[in-house]
């Protein structure tokens, strides 16, 4: 997936990253630089991830979610948020343990808002990647739990679809090709 008008709420990592976690802008929250942590300025606001974990979800993250510096902070918790998360990796990777020494930078040691730059000769980086992430839900039993799941709309609010047969008949060969045959002894109901 490729994201193309993609914007950041706020022209620095920590205030965007914090609006996105948070819910709020930043003339709302009141971050405005990168080492605010937003508890500390909004205290009472829930973050993304805790009111998932709130609601019954484990939450984890994979290295960064909330700002840290870059490079010198790869690797640790950073500026975080300890009560988002059940669960923390964080990889350091090479930009820290190998490269950082040879990062020119117009402020020697300081990189983050000061043009700094390294060409890497690790020529994986400029590959693409791909992060698979499974869920085992939704598929087949399909399991539910009877309260709320059942009990939020009557089976009469429910009406089965109709004219399948004549749905179908525009749909292109592979659209079909889910199809199995047990399904043909199923009822009404059981549909």
């Amino acid at each position: 997936m490729r994201f193309e008008r993609a914007c950041g709420a706020f022209p620095l990592c920590g205030p965007s990253r914090n609006s996105f976690l948070t819910g709020l802008y930043p003339n709302s929250s009141g971050i405005h630089a990168n080492a605010q942590l937003f508890l500390q300025s909004i205290p009472t606001q829930l973050s993304m991830p805790q009111a998932f974990r709130l609601a019954g979800y484990f939450a984890a993250r994979i290295g960064k979610m909330y700002h840290y510096n870059v490079p010198m902070a790869v690797g640790t918790n950073g500026h975080d948020d300890p009560g988002s998360w059940e669960l923390e990796i964080n990889p350091a990777g090479c930009d820290r343990l190998e490269e950082e020494p040879q990062i020119v930078s117009l402020e020697p040691g300081k990189f983050g808002g000061t043009l700094s730059w390294y060409a890497s000769p690790k020529g994986d980086r400029a590959r693409p990647f791909f992060l698979a992430v499974g869920f085992y839900r939704p598929h087949t039993p399909y399991v539910a739990p009877q309260t709320p799941s059942f009990e939020m709309y009557l089976e009469a609010e429910r009406p089965l679809v109709t004219g399948v047969a004549e749905d179908q008949q525009d749909m292109p060969k592979a659209a079909l090709g889910s199809r199995k045959a047990e399904q043909d002894a199923m009822t009404e109901s059981q549909r």
